[in-house]
Formats: C-alpha cells, structure tokens, sequence
C-alpha cells in the first residue's frame, strides 16, 4: 500500500511549495469526491488519505463523496486507493503534466475536492496450437517496455497461466502499451524429461511473442486503454529442442544456484535437473541459439562469486559443460581534492556501476565504505559481476567531478568492463571545487508551469543526467564546468535520456547553455510537448 506520508515528502524534495502548517487552533471541514479518470463516474468504497498533521483516513461513500472534519489549517497532500484502480502517486504523474503530489491549503476558502483514480486495464487470449486446438498450462508473460532512470527497460509486469480451454486473463494493469509472449512449454505434457525411443531431440511449443514472432524487436505491442479489454490470440509451433548438461566447480555446497540466460539476458525457463550437491546440472528442452550458463555461490562470509560460460545449442545436445565459480571484482574508490590526496576528510563519494548490457540478475554495484584496516580508510564496490558498466559518479555538493579513471581507462569517455576473476584497477576521482550553478524557470507560452527539468551534458563528461520536478521555478548546483542542454517535460514516461542519440529529437527546443568555473546563470526553458 503506497504511504501518503512519503508522497508529501517527496513533494517537498521535488520542487512544490509546501507551506508549514498555519495551525492557529483553528478548525475546518474539507469535502470532496473520488472519481473515475476514465469515465468522470464516482468511485465509492474508496480509501482517501489526508496528511496535515498527521494521516486522516476516510471512506468514499456510494456516491464516492468524502469528508474530513476538524483539520487545522494549512498546505497538504490528499490521495486515493481502490483496488483495480491506480492513483497519480502510483503512475507517477498528474493530469496535463501537473505534479502527482497535490497541494491541498485547508483553510476557510478551501473549495470542493476532486481526487481522480484511473481504472486498471486488461489483456486477454487465446493460445491453440497448428490446428486451432487449445493448449493448456502455458506460461503467459505480460511485459512493459518502458523507461526507468532514462534508460528503456523490459519489465515483466505480469505472470498467467492458460486453463483448459486454451484461454488467459491478465488484470489490474496500467494503461500503456504491453508485449505479451509466452514461455516454452513441452509438447509432452504428462512426461515432459521423456523422449520417444530412438529420438534424440526434445518438442516444445517455442516460446513467442504476439502475434507470433520469435523475439521482441519483431513483436507487435497490445495497447491497454484505462478501464479496457484488449485481445491477444495466438498460436504456437513445434519445435526440436535439446539438452545442456555438465558441471560446477569451485561453489560452496548448499550455497550455489545456476541459471541459463539467452543472449539478450533474460533467464530462460528451461526444465532443469539440477544435483549441486553433486556438482552437475542439466536444462531440458533448448531450443537452439546462443546462452549463457551462470553459476552463483555466496560465501559464508557473504560474498558473491560468478561462473559463466557461453554455450552454443545447434541441433543436439550439449554436455561436458564446465562453469567455475571465481570470486567477484572488489574495486577500491581513492578521492583527491584537485591536486592534493583527499585525506581522511575527504567527502563521501557515491559511485555506481551501471551495467550496459541487459541482465536481470546483474543489479550492478554501489560503493560501500569506507573500509577499515587499511592506513587511510576507503570505499569499495564490492560483488561485482563479470560484465561492461557505465561508471556513474553521483553529485557532490560544492564539488564537481573533474576527472574518473581506473587505471588507463577514462571513464567519462569509456565503459569499465571486468574481465571474470579480474580484480579492476582502483578507481580515482577528481573533485574540484568552485562548480558553477544554474537557476531558471520554465515556461508555456506566457505561463509558469510544472515540470520535469533535465540538465544533461554534451559531449564527453563526467557529470551524469541531473532532473527535478518543479512548480515552475528550478535550480542545480555542483556542475562542471562545460556545455549543457536543458529541457522541460509534462511526463519523464518514454523519455530516454540516458540515451544521448534519442535525445537528439528534441535538441532543438532544448535551451543550450555554457558554464564557466563558479559561475552562475539564469535561464527560461520552454515545456517541451507534442513528442518528436
């Protein structure tokens, strides 16, 4: 259940104004009504949540009114929950690009509320085989492709399973545009590790994307609409697919797991065999195609090995496999004050390491620290799997990051790739002091309007993507010196701007700016609408 009281919270950090409380002992009454977004129609039984000091709760009525009584006075944020529907706080984002966290002032002109839910959506089909005849117990993924941190990701948001008529349902969804696929699932359902005399392949409804592609990139999307229904049938074909088997080495028994992954990353949902206890692992059911086996194994010390090696699946089995499970990369972190070692008071230094190519099971690294047991304390990333990262260096107040390397590499220019059972050259950070500023205001035509703010670096640099959400008025501190793009937006939703090349669409109603050494600027940024 979402906490109001990190809603008003995250408000006050995001650039809206939120007044103290102008408690005079005073009391009021505040009154409204719950309703659907989609529709306009009233919602009952819905729970509404006021926080002014403290959280008031109430219950939409049948005719979806609502009141709270003796409030003090003051700015406040109000919100709703029903199951089936989602509020703003939940999506993320108000109405034509307003905040998603309300200011509500209690007071003797406070007016009739009107707090909206949109209505969940849904997909459903039907999955039958060559000749139009159900197939039961597939695995039906629901996947959203969509931005996070800037960054285009896939994300299942649903999991279903088809019943005996062939036929899936999938609720409680956000509007927005879905990929559905289906898992790989054995023709031979009542022995499925069996194989007919004499054949050396296994048969599997192929795992597909509708409308019945073999991957994403050539899949179709189903958009759900607030309140709907969409359609999504489709059918399956057989496939020859075959076995991987062979060994682990180097894992701590009781404490190792193995997984297979595709090329793009994903874990595959193959049957498996799997004796760790001995050692020896065994997936059914492969399709051909390129995958990875991983093997994990956590020390009793908590520490994280890898093992991952890359297997080819053609047309037969695979087997003398061998994964050795190696210890993880553990990075140093040194800090230097332009010039001059950082000492013991040098600032805190957040670093992550954000990988580049697609794992589910890669969540990357953070730094840790300072350790103990050295001359000078330092940070470490610490469980680092094998992989290439982008380094990303957080903002420091009253510093900017003039430099970033591990051993030769750049780092504001190139990616860090580790290597398994390599231990990284130590990263260094320079930090400099005098960074310049930025203040501004964006604008609609004539009008000061709420939106999301993005500052964002040309060219080679190690200042990463800053945004805000603002009332209208906005500043960043810390930046390096250098040229800047900045743009305003009603939504960040779909907006890749992690992505320089899908940037580009926009540069030419971004607002440019150069910033020298302690400088400081003022700028007006034009809400950027309408998409590309």
């Amino acid at each position: 259940m979402p906490c109001l009281l990190c809603y008003t919270l995250a408000a006050a950090g995001q650039g809206v104004d939120q007044s103290a409380s102008t408690d005079s002992g005073q009391r009021y009454s505040l009154s409204g009504s719950v309703v659907n977004s989609a529709t306009g129609e009233p919602v009952p039984h819905a729970l509404v949540q006021f926080f002014l000091g403290g959280v008031h709760v109430a219950m939409s009525g049948p005719d979806g009114r609502f009141q709270f009584d003796s409030l003090p006075g003051g700015a406040a944020t109000i919100s709703a929950q029903k199951p089936g529907f989602f509020s703003p706080q939940e999506i993320g984002v108000g109405q034509r690009g307003e905040s998603p966290y309300p200011v509500v002032q209690v007071g003797k002109a406070t007016g009739d509320i009107v707090v909206k839910l949109m209505p969940a959506g849904s997909i459903s089909g039907k999955i039958t085989n060559g000749d139009g005849e159900p197939i039961s117990g597939v695995q039906v993924r629901i996947i959203l492709r969509h931005t996070v941190a800037g960054q285009m990701r896939w994300e299942d948001r649903a999991n279903t399973t088809t019943d005996e008529s062939g036929s899936f349902r999938s609720s409680n969804l956000l509007p927005g545009d879905y990929y559905v696929a289906t898992v790989q699932h054995s023709v031979r359902e009542l022995a499925p590790f069996a194989r007919p005399v004499k054949q050396n392949f296994d048969e599997i409804y192929s795992a597909l994307f509708f409308p019945g592609a073999a991957d994403a990139a050539s899949a179709s999307p189903v958009h759900v609409e607030a309140g709907q229904q969409a359609e999504a049938d489709f059918s399956l074909r057989i496939e020859k697919a075959y076995r991987i088997s062979g060994v682990v080495s180097g894992g701590i028994p009781g404490r190792t797991g193995i997984m297979l992954l595709d090329a793009e990353g994903n874990q595959v949902w193959a049957k498996s065999g799997s004796d760790l206890n001995k050692n020896q692992f065994r997936f059914f059911a492969v399709p051909p195609g390129a995958y990875n086996v991983v093997a994990t194994s956590i020390t009793q010390t908590g520490e994280t090995m890898y093992g991952i090696t890359e297997v080819g699946v053609s047309a037969s089995d695979v087997s003398n496999i061998s994964v050795t499970v190696m210890p993880s990369a553990k990075i140093p972190v040194h800090v230097q004050i332009e010039g001059a070692p950082a000492g013991p008071d040098a600032p805190v230094v957040s670093i992550h390491l954000a990988p580049r190519d697609h794992n589910n099971f890669n969540p990357g690294g953070w730094t840790q620290g300072p350790q103990s047991g050295n001359e000078r304390p330092e940070a470490v990333i610490s469980n680092v799997m094998p992989g290439r990262y982008r380094v990303q260096v957080q903002p420091v107040a009253k510093y900017y990051v003039s430099a970033a390397r591990s051993g030769n590499i750049d780092l504001t220019r190139d990616d860090l790739v580790i290597a398994p059972d390599s231990q990284p050259a130590p990263i260094d950070v320079v930090l400099h002091g005098n960074p310049a500023s930025l203040r501004g205001i964006v604008k609609a035509g004539d009008q000061q309007i709420r939106a999301f703010v993005l500052v964002l670096p040309d060219g080679d640099s190690a200042e990463e993507p800053r945004q805000v959400f603002t009332a209208g008025q906005f500043s960043f501190a810390g930046l390096a010196p250098g040229s800047y793009h900045v743009y305003a937006f009603p939504s960040l939703n779909g907006i890749e701007y992690a992505n320089p090349g899908a940037m580009t669409r926009y540069a030419d109603r971004a607002t440019q700016v150069t910033l020298s050494e302690n400088e400081s600027k003022d700028i007006t940024v034009n809400l950027i609408t309408g998409g590309s």
